[in-house]
C-alpha cells in the first residue's frame, strides 16, 4: 500500500513538474521599470551590488541603464550610461538582441530572478514603483 501511493506521489510530482506554465508567457508580464540589486554566479552564493535598471517596455524595447558612481560630472554624481534593446519573450524566457537569453528562475510581482544562458549569472531584481 505505502509503495503504490508513493509511486503515484512520484509519478504526478514528475507529471506536474513537466507540465508548469512558464512563468511569463508575453512581454505584459515583465513590463515596466526594475532595478539589479545584485549578481550571484548560483541562487545561494554572495552577491555583486549592482547599480542598474532595466526597464522592459511593451513595445519589446528594452533599455539598460547602469550608474557609473565613479565617474566625474558637474553635479558631482555618477554618470548614467542606457544602452537600448530589444527583447521578446519565448518559451518562458526572455530572449534579447544582444544581451543574451535570460531564464526566469524566480517571477514574483515586486521581484524577478533571472538566469543569463551565455554566463550562467543570475540576476536579482526589484520591481521599481
Amino acid at each position: 500500500m505505502i509503495k503504490s501511493v508513493l509511486r503515484w506521489g512520484i509519478f504526478l510530482c514528475f507529471f506536474t513538474s513537466a507540465t508548469a506554465q512558464p512563468l511569463i508567457q508575453q512581454r505584459s508580464d515583465i513590463a515596466g521599470n526594475w532595478v539589479i540589486e545584485g549578481t550571484a554566479l548560483n541562487l545561494t552564493g554572495k552577491r555583486s551590488p549592482e547599480t542598474s535598471k532595466w526597464t522592459f517596455g511593451e513595445d519589446g524595447v528594452l533599455s539598460m541603464t547602469s550608474v557609473y558612481q565613479f565617474s566625474e560630472t558637474l553635479t558631482g554624481g555618477g554618470r548614467e550610461l542606457t544602452i537600448p534593446d530589444t527583447y521578446d519573450v519565448t518559451d518562458g524566457k526572455i530572449v534579447t538582441g544582444r544581451s543574451g537569453t535570460f531564464e526566469v528562475i524566480e517571477k514574483k510581482p515586486d521581484a524577478m530572478t533571472l538566469k543569463s544562458l551565455s554566463s550562467s549569472l543570475h540576476y536579482f531584481l526589484k520591481k521599481k514603483k
